[in-house]
């Protein structure tokens, strides 16, 4: 038995043999993608609620799919309404209706709640909007659910973490430097907020829906903040993604910069994300 293996642990998850007459599953494109989504219904990695901390190294390995290719699968699963994902976190929106589960198994559905309030609030509140009062009056009581970053190699949020969870996300330090560049372009000692978890966000869904370049970030904002426009509407990092005139306000800024820059700099950065294995 492999060393680390948990019985206590090791619970079950129902899934519906309908699943292979189910036309969305039927009409995936490739075996990756059925695989993939198999993958996400009965988790190892994942816990009562359905929510989980997506560890993209081990999904690479089960899955034999480069990094890539794994978020374009799960970004694809995201626009037909199967998943919803915020940072490195993803939710299977219907998992708990497939799910036999009795009191003491909702309160594992509770405590795994909330471990993930803190690193993905967005996904809980969804789920608590899909499921109004699938919780209330049960105790937080977890018997034999799955922990927080269970079999995760790079935890987001950990017990001696707690207090700062996205610390350790890979776009943290560049969003660090991402404020401090606009605390200092303020005059008269002002200084904008940006919290971090919600800056990281907006960082991350600008690079991945947006396509822009993640090198692009600190030179376009130190750019948008000489400019006479848009140097009074880029200092709230949480707000880039607004829309204006149909785009995000951080996706016109970058086509603007981009056209400042001189010919010889330019580059095409909206090539579509690589479909390989």
């Amino acid at each position: 038995m492999a060393d680390g293996w948990n019985k206590r642990r090791a619970w079950r998850v129902w899934v519906s043999v309908a699943t292979w007459d189910d036309p969305w599953f039927y009409s995936l494109p490739d075996d990756k993608q059925r695989l993939a989504w198999l993958w996400l219904i009965t988790p190892p990695h994942g816990n009562k609620s359905g929510i989980f901390e997506v560890n993209s190294r081990r999904a690479c390995d089960y899955l034999r799919i480069r990094k890539s290719r794994l978020r374009t699968i799960l970004e694809g699963f995201e626009r037909d309404g199967k998943v919803e994902l915020e940072l490195s976190y993803c939710w299977v929106i219907n998992f708990v209706e497939f799910q036999n589960y009795s009191g003491s198994a909702r309160g594992g559905v509770v405590s795994d709640l909330d471990n993930y309030v803190t690193c993905a609030p967005k996904l809980v509140q969804h789920w608590h909007d899909r499921y109004p009062g699938y919780t209330e009056g049960v105790p937080k009581d977890d018997p034999g659910g799955t922990p927080l970053n269970h079999l995760t190699t790079e935890p987001l949020i950990t017990k001696e973490n707690k207090g700062d969870p996205v610390e350790s996300h890979p776009l943290f330090d560049l969003v660090s430097e991402l404020k401090q560049i606009i605390n200092e372009s303020c005059v008269g000692g002002k200084q904008y907020q940006n919290p971090i978890a919600k800056s990281i966000k907006m960082v991350d869904q600008a690079n991945r829906l947006d396509k822009i370049p993640l090198d692009d970030f600190k030179p376009m904002l130190k750019w948008a903040l000489t400019h006479d426009f848009w140097s009074d509407v880029i200092r709230s990092i949480p707000a880039w993604r607004k829309n204006n005139s149909g785009n995000p306000k951080i996706y016109n800024c970058w086509t603007r910069w981009k056209q400042d820059r001189s010919p010889a700099q330019s580059t095409d950065y909206r090539k579509p994300l690589e479909m390989t294995d």
